[in-house]
């Protein structure tokens, strides 16, 4: 799909719709590096096969306390960034597709969870959030 997505998007026509950012991607790309690096090295319980971890002591540690769902908050800095930055309609849909993708999958997982593993991942959700430094705050 992936795959399609990208040939599509070279192929199709530029279609300018408002003058690109393109100072955008400099500023979020460095935070969604250290997002997707901190998600893939943290012990997260929202990823399948770790549920685990709703169990422990300290459910939400390092970069989980940030935000729940880090990877596809990188996935979601990429892709606006670089919707902003581009501003053409093939890009609207390209990016845009995936920020969509992140911004409902983060909710999607929560309530899967939810109703999987009930009070602990209340436990787990009490101290960690979907956004980014809420729960920190």
């Amino acid at each position: 799909m992936i795959g399609w997505m990208s040939w599509a998007y070279v192929r199709a026509p530029v279609v300018p719709l408002w003058d690109g950012l393109r100072w955008a991607p400099a500023i979020a790309m460095p935070l969604a590096f250290v997002l997707l690096t901190g998600g893939l090295l943290a012990r997260n319980p929202t990823i399948v096969g770790f549920e685990a971890l709703l169990k422990s002591a300290d459910p939400a540690r390092g970069m989980i306390r940030v935000t729940r769902h880090p990877i596809m908050w990188a996935f979601m800095l990429w892709a606006g960034a670089h919707l902003l930055s581009r501003g053409d309609g093939r890009s609207l849909l390209f990016f845009g597709s995936f920020f969509v993708l992140g911004a409902v999958g983060t909710v999607l997982m929560d309530q899967r969870k939810a109703a999987a593993y009930g009070e602990d991942w209340a436990r787990f959700a009490s101290v960690s959030s979907n956004l980014p430094f809420v729960a920190i705050l």
